[in-house]
């Protein structure tokens, strides 16, 4: 949460719904791709070696919705107008 109020500031007024929206968006990929991959975690080993994808004896780890926020930061920090043209380059995808 301090992660998405972070980078909400950092995104400014302007960008903010559809910053919300693409973290919306980041954050059920992920966890759709976790859930699939958990199933799959007995038959591949590289899976088990990730300690957020193990359950432990209270139950499932929680996803790491983390990765969405930033990946999403970092996407709409390439649309910002303050940005120097130099950066907007190197960022646009």
């Amino acid at each position: 949460l301090k992660l998405l109020a972070a980078a909400g500031v950092w995104i400014g007024w302007s960008g903010l719904w559809p910053y919300l929206l693409l973290v919306t968006l980041l954050g059920g990929a992920l966890a759709m791709a976790v859930l699939i991959a958990r199933k799959f975690k007995r038959k591949i080993p590289l899976i088990s070696s990730l300690w957020w994808m193990n359950e432990d004896a209270a139950g499932a780890h929680p996803i790491p919705y983390g990765l969405a926020v930033g990946v999403a930061a970092i996407i709409m920090f390439s649309k910002n107008p303050a940005l120097p043209q130099s950066w907007t380059t190197v960022l646009s995808w």
